[in-house]
């Protein structure tokens, strides 16, 4: 399954910048970019045609097809509940706070994410590498794609706003990312907000989401 995500505005690093004396604007600064891609995504579920329309049992849906097999050998009698589509019962297993968030990308799914990002910035290009680590902008970025862990990470965004329940997300967790490509560029587009900003970018993003393992589930992620 390929998904393709766009993001233009402010992408701050994640530490504190000593040149520019910027505040640590992590938490509600990772949420509105992480708002711009529940949009996204939601239109991706919204018009997908298997995450749309599967239903499924909530206490089967993690169950593998050997396992699903044995139940049904074991209490071929047994009453199942109502089905119901995956937008509707998957977010309550990743509640935070106010929030339940669905990320495509699950561990219980054996789903992996493989990603290629064109990062169009002020800066020349090359120069992603800053001390022996990656600039920390794309740290803030992955950060964007994942749900929250934990409260903190909620800051100043402590309640959904209408239209964000659930709060649709890339990934989990961004251990599952499996692959990294970064590729940069100067951004020759001279936009009103941000033509004096350097922290100003435009982004692409192409997100291959592939599974590690083969079950009844994921097959429908095999591209």
């Amino acid at each position: 399954m390929l998904i393709t995500l766009t993001y233009t505005g402010n992408l701050f690093a994640t530490q504190k910048d000593p040149k520019q004396e910027r505040p640590n604007k992590k938490a509600p600064h990772v949420h509105s970019i992480r708002k711009t891609f529940h949009a996204q995504l939601k239109r991706h579920w919204d018009n997908d045609p298997f995450l749309s329309t599967y239903e499924d049992t909530p206490e089967d849906f993690d169950l593998g097809i050997v396992e699903r097999f044995q139940k049904a050998l074991n209490d071929p009698s047994a009453k199942k509940t109502r089905e119901k589509r995956l937008s509707e019962f998957i977010p309550d297993r990743h509640r935070v706070k106010e929030y339940r968030f669905l990320p495509l990308v699950r561990t219980e799914w054996g789903l992996q994410c493989e990603l290629d990002i064109v990062f169009l910035r002020k800066n020349p290009p090359g120069s992603l590498l800053q001390a022996g680590d990656i600039d920390n902008r794309i740290k803030t970025l992955l950060d964007a794609l994942r749900m929250a862990q934990n409260e903190q990470e909620l800051k100043d965004n402590e309640l959904p706003d209408d239209g964000e329940d659930p709060f649709y997300c890339l990934l989990e967790d961004d251990q599952l990312v499996s692959r990294l490509n970064i590729e940069t560029d100067r951004l020759l587009e001279i936009e009103e907000q941000g033509q004096n900003d350097p922290s100003w970018a435009k982004l692409l993003i192409r997100a291959s989401v592939r599974p590690i393992r083969t079950d009844i589930f994921n097959v429908a992620f095999v591209s």
